[in-house]
């Protein structure tokens, strides 16, 4: 305490950090956290964290942190269904997942961070699905439909592959091939572009139908009018233009 104290007086600066690997699993932190607030309460000092543990947060750690202003707060449910989680030991329900989300938007918090992994073992296609459906359950129960944009939660995801560590339960654990078929199915979603000039047509065309209307089976989210796609890009590096609901792996902008 002295430390930070001595430190944020020398420096002038007027935020700091506590690094860990888990700060949540400082029993003392919302103590620590509150005898600096009250010795720097005359500075406007405020104290930031790096990924912590949702389950952890709760209202004494939001006191120490502040609220509405602040920059955003980042967890790691780390996979997207109750079943992977607790495959992978998480440790984390999905009532501990919404108490977290529901503390900090109580708490004046509107923008959220999640970290979550692919190519878990023994995750299923459902899993990665699951991702998508927990954000939307999120959003929908701790903000609702709320008509002022102030008042919306913003959950900005963080997607990353599955690499095994050493001196970790999953160590022998391969890169999982069933992403590699995802992948390989993703494909069979996309229609070839056959040429640069079927893609400049596409492009040319765009002004006027922004979401390549008549397409059949293709629905782009690019809103506006833009000069702008969504494309997948293949390991042999051929465009397709995604259908059926296929996400894009790459946007498209031409030099005007």
């Amino acid at each position: 305490v002295e430390a930070v104290e001595r430190g944020m007086r020398d420096t002038g600066y007027n935020e700091f950090s506590l690094l860990s690997l888990s700060c949540s699993d400082y029993l003392a932190l919302p103590s620590v956290g509150l005898e600096i607030k009250n010795r720097l309460k005359d500075e406007n000092v405020t104290l930031s964290l790096p990924s912590q543990r949702i389950d952890r947060f709760d209202d004494s750690v939001a006191n120490i942190l502040g609220g509405a202003g602040k920059a955003g707060l980042t967890f790691a449910p780390e996979a997207g269904t109750q079943r992977l989680r607790d495959i992978v030991n998480k440790g984390l329900t999905n009532d501990e997942l919404l108490h977290g989300v529901q503390t900090a938007y109580d708490r004046g918090w509107r923008n959220v961070k999640l970290y979550f992994m692919i190519g878990l073992p023994g995750e299923t296609d459902a899993d990665v699905l699951g991702i998508a459906e927990t954000v939307d359950w999120l959003q929908k129960t701790v903000a609702g439909n709320k008509a002022r944009k102030r008042d919306r939660l913003i959950l900005t995801l963080t997607l990353s592959n599955f690499t095994p560590k050493p001196h970790t339960p999953f160590q022998w654990h391969s890169v999982s091939t069933e992403e590699f078929a995802r992948r390989g199915a993703l494909e069979m979603t996309c229609r070839l572009v056959p040429d640069e000039a079927a893609l400049e047509r596409i492009i040319d065309e765009l002004p006027a139908k922004p979401f390549l209307v008549g397409e059949e089976g293709v629905s782009m989210s690019l809103a506006g009018v833009q000069t702008k796609i969504g494309v997948h890009l293949d390991e042999a590096g051929q465009i397709h233009i995604p259908v059926d609901g296929a996400p894009s792996t790459w946007i498209l902008k031409p030099d005007s």
